[in-house]
């Protein structure tokens, strides 16, 4: 089955927040960067303010929680959009998606990717699109209602990759 569709600034976000919450790599950065940051606030408390360590460590505490949690996935998403707007061609990217039984093959204007079932590590769906963890930092965006597809074939289509997951064992959030 083939589908077509495109890759919009919705899309991309959509990966890179997936990725900011899913990816080992993201959260070791995300602990990194707050535990600077509670480690900069102390430090900065102590020399300037010189108030009570107790309120430092729970404002500490509470600045690692919102900069855990917050910033950073804010900080990718941000990034993420910089770079959309600096490179257009990165929006509205036409992509053709082939769905075979050994796997997915998935074209886009400057790439190619084959993507066997066995490679997928994780997959999240929202009400618009699946979003297909291949690696720790690799992530693809598959439509939900792909352009070239009747409402009747979509649903046979969504179906169909349904079945595929469940085959492989992939786990779907």
């Amino acid at each position: 089955m083939i589908a077509k569709f495109k890759i919009d600034l919705d899309d991309l976000v959509a990966a890179q927040s997936f990725l900011a919450n899913n990816s080992k790599f993201h959260k070791r950065n995300k602990l990194i960067l707050s535990f600077l940051a509670a480690i900069g606030m102390i430090i900065l408390n102590m020399l300037i303010y010189k108030v009570n360590i107790i309120i430092i460590l729970i404002v500490s505490a509470a600045l690692f929680y919102v900069s855990y949690n917050y910033i950073y996935k804010k900080s990718i998403v941000d990034q993420t959009k910089r770079i959309a707007k600096n490179d257009p061609a990165l929006l509205n990217a036409e992509c053709t998606l082939t769905i075979s039984k050994s796997g997915l093959y998935r074209e886009l204007k400057n790439s190619t990717n084959k993507i066997e079932w066995q490679e997928i590590k994780l997959v999240s769906e929202d009400v618009e699109r699946y979003l297909i963890m291949i690696s720790d930092i690799h992530v693809i965006v598959i439509k939900k209602n792909p352009d070239n597809m009747s409402e009747g074939e979509t649903q046979e289509y969504n179906k169909l990759l349904r079945n595929y997951f469940d085959q492989h064992n992939i786990v779907v959030e």
